[in-house]
């Protein structure tokens, strides 16, 4: 009887423990841009083997940020505005003047235009345009919805405006002592005390059933 009764509660709390979590589903998915380069006698050029000189893959950006001294690469948005500059590594036992690939990344803007490269002495070698089309978030300081313009992928054109809470009046509770028998909780409160009251007595009863034991002859 009582491993029935811990396995009721087992079962009880489980139920509860399933019904009490809450799955949440958010669309917070990153980008990155991974570019298709190659060096050819020590300038940055598209790879010829790729459409096109870039992709767009759904991860966070894995890459490193300029280093000083080494090839170098900058996002730049539709209004000139610098939004990142990443490192281009040169892959190691080939240098730069044997075709040696490169696929250096860097991080997604909503607004971005295009992407510089640059040597090590700042010298512009390549420019690669990321938005043919115009970029998601065109800085106008207009917020174009039907353009997928948002307040999360474009704040400069889209302010967010400040939610005012509602006032809210309550009606007087009027205090009705029969009224309290029509509360949900009443009786889930009663359930639970006619639950306890039959659980302890049938252990009472159970007990009471159990023949004394008789003590041995001798």
């Amino acid at each position: 009887m009582i491993k029935t009764i811990k396995k009721l509660f087992l079962i009880l709390f489980l139920t509860l423990l399933s019904l009490g979590s809450v799955g949440a589903a958010q669309d917070d998915e990153v980008y990155t841009y991974v570019f298709h380069l190659y060096f050819d006698n020590g300038k940055l050029v598209a790879d010829r083997d790729f459409k096109v000189s870039f992709d767009l893959i759904a991860q966070e950006f894995e890459g490193s940020d300029r280093i000083p001294g080494s090839y170098y690469g900058e996002i730049l948005s539709v209004t000139g505005r610098k939004l990142a500059d990443f490192n281009v590594e040169i892959p190691s036992g080939t240098g730069i003047y044997y075709g040696a690939k490169s696929s250096p990344q860097a991080p997604y803007f909503a607004n971005a235009k295009r992407a510089d490269f640059y040597d090590p002495l700042n010298e512009k070698l390549l420019s690669i345009d990321l938005a043919p089309f115009g970029p998601v978030c065109n800085e106008d300081n207009i917020c174009n919805a039907d353009m997928g313009e948002t307040s999360l992928n474009c704040s400069s054109d889209c302010q967010v405006a400040p939610s005012v809470s509602p006032e809210i009046n309550f009606p007087p509770v009027e205090r009705d002592f029969f009224g309290f028998f029509s509360n949900p909780t009443f009786y889930i409160i009663l359930g639970i005390i006619i639950l306890v009251a039959v659980l302890v007595w049938m252990l009472i009863k159970r007990k009471r059933n159990i023949p004394p034991e008789i003590p041995p002859q001798l």
